[in-house]
């Protein structure tokens, strides 16, 4: 996807069932947007590369061909591990709903998804980011549990089989990312795969719930 703020998990479930790999940038892309010079020469080179080695390569080559400071991003994901991606998350989102009316952790929620990784589209957050700095943070063992179910599933059994970025305001970008708004939801988000499948919306709505003030709507 030659297209800015596409590799989410939320994408990839939408696609799972129509493509093995998906590779999109967290971020927004520059204008000069994929290298296409450099990539179509290594294909034509080897035109028997697998899927997983061309995904991986065009990561290599787009993150090459931007300088240090650019602020990039660009990740190959295995969409195989989509549903399996999806019932980590659910687990996930479903501890932490449970625990919203407890203060310490609704404190340690908000301080985490203040420092995620986030991007030109703040709604957008890195999800290992989030999950690291959650299970690093005082919550209970079960949600510790299930932030590192999230985290290994992404970087080692692979779901994100590549990543890469330059810049330092992309720093903690891990190679997949996740809806988080801080403010309404998009009306639209409810009609995605991913959201019928999982609590994340429910766990997003009771966020936003004891977040508002009182007398606010």
């Amino acid at each position: 996807m030659d297209a800015c703020l596409m590799s989410m998990a939320e994408v990839g479930h939408q696609l799972c069932r129509s493509v093995s790999f998906m590779v999109g940038s967290e971020e927004i892309e520059p204008g000069d947007g994929w290298p296409y010079d450099r990539i179509l020469a290594r294909l034509a080179k080897k035109p028997s590369m697998a899927p997983d080695k061309v995904a991986a390569m065009v990561v290599k080559e787009y993150i090459a061909s931007y300088a240090s400071n650019a602020g990039v991003t660009q990740s190959a994901c295995d969409l195989s591990k989509s549903q399996r991606l999806a019932g980590a998350v659910d687990r996930l989102a479903v501890e932490l709903n449970s625990r919203l009316p407890d203060a310490a952790v609704r404190r340690a929620i908000v301080e985490c998804r203040l420092r995620t990784q986030s991007y030109e589209a703040p709604d957008y957050i890195d999800l290992c980011d989030f999950c690291d700095l959650l299970e690093a943070s005082a919550v209970p063992d079960a949600v510790r549990d299930a932030c590192s179910a999230v985290t290994r599933l992404i970087r080692v059994e692979g779901f994100v089989i590549r990543s890469g970025h330059k810049g330092g305001k992309v720093d903690h970008s891990n190679g997949v990312s996740i809806y988080f708004p801080q403010g309404k939801m998009s009306s639209l988000y409810g009609r995605l795969d991913f959201v019928k499948k999982t609590a994340w919306k429910a766990f997003l709505q009771g966020y936003a719930r004891q977040m508002r003030r009182p007398g606010g709507r």
